[in-house]
């Protein structure tokens, strides 16, 4: 046997410094064909090791998607330790509402051109549907009839992770303001905190993870945002406030985040520094003229006294009076009530 191919590859050096390996010579077909002969065939040899032991989920299936072959990882992958799903059809593994789309981009690999395809798809598993990402290729058998190769991984860890870079690259934002942000969670719980803001207010990020903002024995929380009623944030709507910390006026919004039955699955809140002082605010251009009295106070008017004089009439004047008075009976019209055309005074005398 030539023994060129167990010679070190050759490595060649890319304008970067850095080393590219080069392939050595392939052997020849007709050694290839004299190793399997001998049983040392390298596919043979290596190639159920690493269906057996790899972590992603291959399965073949004929040209009816019924499943001919599968390794462990996937049995590991629905949620079994051990088992067989040979002979079972692989659109069972799908929610009814997706298997129609399935069928028909399955069964159109068959008659397409291109040689395979990637999709997402939602799996059932023992933990119920799971998102997955799955590689596809088509290969003719001997004697004439398709195969379908899938290999198949599960999509929450590469979720997670880009959820992951999208809340860091948020948080990375605030880090660079002027502001004291913070995350809480459905419970109004301190889970990050950030901004430069933290520094000036001489609190340490890490010291308030866990801060219950709800509840006022809780030593976490700063005192300033202790000031703060969080009543609106529960109820989700927008909160804000003014504050006032070591004599500087600050403003603060907290912003709720609702599910879609409008429940608070968390909070992110930003305090920053007031420009203008909350007792001033809003006053400052207002020119309130002094309250005028309209009354006017009333003016004392002069009294005079005047002393009791006792009047005293003589009995000619008395006889005077009663001679000048003329009594008369009573008519039949004052009887009536009748008001007479002419009437007479009368004066009443003891």
């Amino acid at each position: 046997m030539d023994s060129s191919i167990h010679h070190l590859p050759a490595e060649k050096t890319s304008p970067a410094g850095n080393r590219c390996p080069r392939p050595g010579k392939a052997p020849a077909a007709w050694k290839d064909a004299f190793a399997r002969a001998m049983g040392e065939d390298a596919v043979a040899k290596w190639g159920k090791q690493l269906l057996r032991i790899t972590n992603d989920m291959v399965v073949i299936c004929d040209e009816e998607l019924n499943i001919v072959y599968h390794n462990r990882g996937f049995i590991r992958g629905i949620g079994h330790q051990q088992g067989s799903y040979e002979s079972h059809h692989f659109l069972n593994f799908f929610p009814a509402a997706d298997r129609a789309d399935a069928l028909k981009a399955l069964q159109g690999l068959f008659r397409s051109q291109q040689g395979g395809l990637r999709f997402g798809a939602t799996l059932l598993t023992t933990r119920g549907e799971r998102p997955f990402d799955a590689r596809v290729v088509r290969s003719r058998r001997a004697n004439g009839q398709f195969l379908l190769y899938l290999v198949i991984r599960e999509e929450v860890r590469r979720t997670v992770d880009v959820k992951k870079t999208e809340r860091q690259a948020s948080e990375l934002l605030f880090a660079g303001l002027p502001v004291a942000a913070f995350r809480t969670d459905k419970q109004l719980r301190i889970i990050r905190a950030f901004g430069t803001l933290w520094d000036d207010l001489k609190v340490e990020t890490s010291t308030i993870k866990g801060a219950d903002l709800v509840n006022p024995q809780c030593h976490l929380v700063p005192p300033f945002l202790r000031q703060i009623d969080y009543c609106d944030t529960m109820a989700g709507l927008t909160l804000h406030a003014d504050l006032s910390w070591r004599q500087e006026p600050y403003e603060i919004t907290v912003e709720p985040f609702l599910d879609k039955n409008r429940k608070v699955i968390g909070t992110i809140g930003m305090l920053r520094k007031a420009k203008v002082d909350p007792v001033s605010r809003g006053t400052a251009h207002l020119s309130i003229p002094t309250p005028v009295d309209p009354t006017t106070p009333l003016k004392q008017s002069r009294t005079v006294e005047l002393a009791p004089v006792a009047v005293v009439l003589n009995q000619d004047e008395v006889s005077q009076i009663r001679s000048e008075i003329k009594p008369r009976r009573l008519a039949s019209p004052d009887i009536a009530g009748l008001v007479p055309q002419k009437t007479d005074r009368v004066a009443l005398a003891n």
